[in-house]
């Protein structure tokens, strides 16, 4: 059943506009989750990589503590080291990439 009169050109009207801002907003959300992909992989990155490789300094960091207290000055307390298994990290860096994937070509 077609439409006659003004009412048919407005609703193509606006259906032109839904379609647009739909793709716009399809546009944008893809965007945004491929900054978030790279964002969380960098984060994911610089969070985790001295917990899977702890540097010779941050041993050190952290016997300097009891150093410092036998040459009786008081040492700066110090959050205790992250001690989780690796393959904690390793499943959630998994996770995380691919939970991008599955943004990038949902």
């Amino acid at each position: 059943m077609s439409r006659a009169g003004p009412t048919a050109q407005t609703s193509a009207r606006a259906d032109a506009d839904r379609l647009i801002s739909y793709e716009r907003y399809d546009n944008r959300r893809r965007l945004a989750d491929a900054a978030a992909t790279v964002v969380s992989r960098n984060y994911i990155y610089f969070r985790f990589a001295n917990a899977l490789a702890p540097s010779t300094a941050r041993r050190h960091r952290e016997l300097s503590p009891a150093r410092d207290a036998r040459r009786g000055r008081r040492a700066p307390r110090q959050l205790p080291a992250l001690r989780v298994p690796s393959s904690v990290f390793a499943r959630r860096i998994k996770t995380a990439i691919y939970l991008g994937f599955s943004f990038k070509y949902s």
